[in-house]
């Protein structure tokens, strides 16, 4: 497994419908939003690297992601 540094990926969190939704389309809830997030009029979601933690920031999608992606796999 490859380990790269990054300070801020994106989390596959979509606004849709106006509600912000997982790329399965399974709501989310109790989203730990960094302060002055959700801004509006973006609908992706970014993980921001914090001092001691990480939040989540809304973002443009737009182009290519190229920061970085953060992947799940279903475990059956």
């Amino acid at each position: 497994m490859k380990v790269m540094s990054v300070d801020r990926i994106y989390v596959g969190l979509n606004l849709s419908g106006g509600s912000w939704r997982w790329i399965d389309g399974s709501s989310a809830t109790n989203i730990p939003w960094i302060p002055g997030s959700p801004s509006g009029g973006e609908n992706c979601v970014e993980l921001l690297e914090n001092v001691a933690s990480f939040e989540f920031n809304d973002m443009t999608c737009f182009g290519v992601w190229t920061n970085g992606e953060l992947c799940s796999v279903e475990i059956t």
